[in-house]
């Protein structure tokens, strides 16, 4: 029988698998997605197909999963932004905040369970709708920093909420950075803040782009590039 879109499959190296079935596509593919495993697959294969390439691409998945670097007692801090957890004696199933620009306390319930892959998720998602607050505050003051620093402006600037794509510009010279930059580390957050400044010039990855770039970071393109590949996320993206 055909695998169709929708059905899950237990592995024993990866948990449950849904698989997608993409009518053009012509090889599998895999990526983790809320914390499990979606497979685009081409039509018309079987399990019987799909199990050895699974089985293939189980290494390579389980490398790249993203796991919490956050716990209860460290919590994390990421560029003087501190997140920090207490216990108090509120409702099992709840989870509240207060929060600034220099920090961020999450309460939860006395018998909350850290150990739990859903109690974590809500506390990660609070956590990023909490940046995406501060994020105005934060990140464009630095934004415009960097920016009168290299003495290249935008026409404005903007927060998205994209999670992979950490900034973009656009046609009308508007440059929108994603509120995960709030998750990096000062360095980096001005490297993406560069990246996008140089796409003012050079709306492509050209090598005059890579070259304006790479001034604009003071020679350091290449380094904080794989800086940026290679960063454990404090939370899920």
């Amino acid at each position: 029988m055909y695998l169709t879109t929708g059905v899950v499959v237990e592995f024993d190296e990866l948990g449950p698998v849904r698989f997608v079935v993409r009518p053009t596509s012509q090889k599998v593919s895999a990526k983790w997605k809320d914390n499990g495993v979606v497979c685009n697959i081409p039509p018309r294969m079987t399990l019987r197909d799909i199990g050895p390439i699974v089985k293939q691409l189980a290494p390579r998945l389980l490398k790249s999963k993203t796991t919490f670097a956050f716990d209860e007692q460290n919590g994390f801090e990421v560029d003087g932004w501190r997140v920090e957890f207490i216990r108090k004696s509120i409702g099992d199933d709840k989870i509240t905040a207060t929060y600034s620009p220099i920090g961020c306390k999450i309460m939860v319930s006395n018998g909350a369970d850290f150990s739990d892959d859903d109690f974590t998720r809500r506390v990660n998602g609070l956590i990023c709708r909490i940046a995406q607050n501060l994020a105005p505050k934060i990140l464009i003051p630095i934004a415009v920093e960097v920016s009168e620093r290299l003495g290249v402006a935008p026409a404005k600037w903007m927060i998205s909420h994209g999670h992979r794509t950490l900034g973009f510009c656009n046609p009308r010279r508007e440059i929108a950075l994603s509120y995960m930059v709030m998750f990096l580390p000062r360095e980096l957050k001005e490297y993406i803040i560069c990246h996008e400044l140089a796409h003012l010039t050079e709306m492509n990855h050209s090598d005059r782009f890579h070259r304006l770039c790479n001034r604009y970071c003071e020679g350091r393109e290449n380094e904080l590039s794989r800086k940026v590949k290679l960063y454990r996320w404090p939370i899920i993206r």
